[in-house]
């Protein structure tokens, strides 16, 4: 019998260890599909004991039943209730309390998503991934959780509408991708009424599957043991059948100018003043354009940045005679929203509905300015600078990262694009951010929401 001598063992061992370095090198992202079609990513991280662990399933808006709009928040209600009953059976604590003592898990429904996210220490990353699987395998179906979660989507509706600049987001946002993949699609009271136990179990049944589904876990288990763990945990999920996922542009406006008025669905309340938003179609992430569109759209509306904030036209124009409010109360800056195919720009709040157009001819002014007066290499440096810097402090945490890995891979998108969106950004070329506003910033949308009196 060969006996292998100490000298042979030990080059083993050490061949064996450096294969498994190559294989997961710190902090790379490690991909694994497991049996039912479940995707793991994996991240071996050692600088820290904090761990983020994210369970998501693609579930878009436009995939719930006709005339149900909110079945999706509905079930993440469920979801989320089950999670809190796992919760404080495991801790004796609800959710709110385990929440103040540092623990940070809950369910989250968004645009073309649903997902669970947590922050925990290393220690309670199996916990977790145990969990979140069995909130999302079995939530409680019975008549008293289903109105108890209607309920709660209908609060949270009533609340977000007490909001014009909120409100205009959504509603804009539903207007023009009402034919699109997974855009923003609204939900009424009436929709959330007419959702029964079973369209939310025959949602849940073909969208909570493997796959559909991707957990992505960052944490100093080495990444063997990840895998093994979501292999025993994620098992009963049925495979289901995989998404079909369309990244295009949005062919919506094709005519220079694009306002939507009077954007108010049936059933809603009253709106307090009117509001305003602009965007345009643009590419999302992984496409050509996207970054140098980026760049354009924090030209201007970059916050104090901007070129809407430093525009004396457009800050008139939310400016009341008297002076009494600043005209910053009115407006906010929109951040990104991770959409594949459209940029919002800029959501206003006009002081009164007399003032809209105004504002609405102010906003289209720097559109037009953007050809008269393309960006100089400073506001572009600028630019950069805002973006890469708001990138970095919106991905400290290790929830914030292992959420987003989970929706990239959800939507379809390669998981190395995130980390990517730095360099990609510092690239961006002067001669680039003139082509894409020729291309796509000659065309924007303005939609408009006014008072139910005005």
């Amino acid at each position: 019998m060969f006996a292998p001598s100490k000298k042979l063992a030990v080059g083993l061992l050490l061949l064996t260890t450096a294969v498994l370095c190559l294989a997961a090198p710190e902090g790379q992202v490690v991909t694994a599909t497991l049996d039912n079609g479940f995707t793991v990513l994996a991240v071996h991280d050692t600088s820290t004991d904090v761990a983020g662990v994210a369970l998501a399933f693609r579930a878009a808006a436009t995939e719930e039943p006709p005339g149900k709009t909110g079945v999706r928040a509905v079930l993440q209600e469920l979801v989320q209730q089950k999670l809190n009953e796992l919760l404080k059976s495991k801790a004796g604590a609800s959710l709110d309390a385990l929440a103040d003592a540092g623990v940070q898990v809950g369910a989250n429904t968004d645009r073309s998503y649903v997902e669970l996210t947590g922050q925990v220490v290393t220690d309670e990353v199996a916990t977790t991934i145990r969990l979140f699987a069995q909130a999302a395998l079995k939530p409680t179906f019975d008549e008293g959780s289903v109105a108890a979660a209607r309920e709660n989507v209908r609060a949270e509706a009533a609340e977000k509408e007490k909001d014009p600049l909120r409100g205009t987001f959504n509603l804009f946002r539903a207007a023009l991708g009402l034919d699109n993949r997974g855009l923003w699609v609204l939900t009424t009271e009436a929709a959330v009424k007419a959702i029964t136990a079973d369209d939310l179990k025959q949602f849940h049944a073909t969208h909570y599957v493997g796959r559909r589904g991707a957990l992505a876990v960052s944490s100093a288990l080495p990444v063997a043991e990840v895998k093994g763990l979501a292999a025993k945990t994620l098992q009963d999920f049925p495979s289901g059948e995989a998404p079909t996922i369309t990244l295009e542009p949005l062919k919506l406006l094709e005519r220079t100018r694009t306002k939507v008025r009077g954007l108010r669905p049936e059933g809603s309340r009253p709106l307090a003043r009117a509001a305003i938003m602009v965007g345009v179609p643009a590419p999302g992430p992984g496409q050509p354009d996207f970054y140098a569109t980026e760049i354009v759209r924090e030209v201007l509306a970059g916050g104090e940045g901007g070129r809407l904030a430093e525009s004396r036209e457009f800050r008139r124009s939310l400016t009341e005679p008297s002076g009494d409010v600043p005209w910053r109360e009115f407006w906010e800056p929109v951040n990104r929203a991770f959409s594949p195919d459209f940029s919002p720009v800029a959501v206003v709040a006009a002081p009164r509905p007399l003032k809209v157009d105004a504002v609405s001819a102010a906003l289209q002014r720097e559109f037009r300015r953007l050809s008269e007066k393309p960006p100089t290499k400073e506001e572009i440096a600028a630019a950069k600078c805002r973006l890469i810097n708001a990138y970095a402090l919106s991905r400290q945490r290790k929830r914030a990262q292992t959420a987003i890995l989970a929706r990239y891979h959800v939507l379809g998108l390669p998981v190395s694009l995130d980390r990517a969106y730095p360099a990609k950004v510092r690239a961006v070329t002067e001669d680039e951010v003139k082509r894409v506003i020729r291309k796509y910033f000659q065309h924007c949308a303005i939609g408009v929401q006014m008072p139910l009196s005005g």
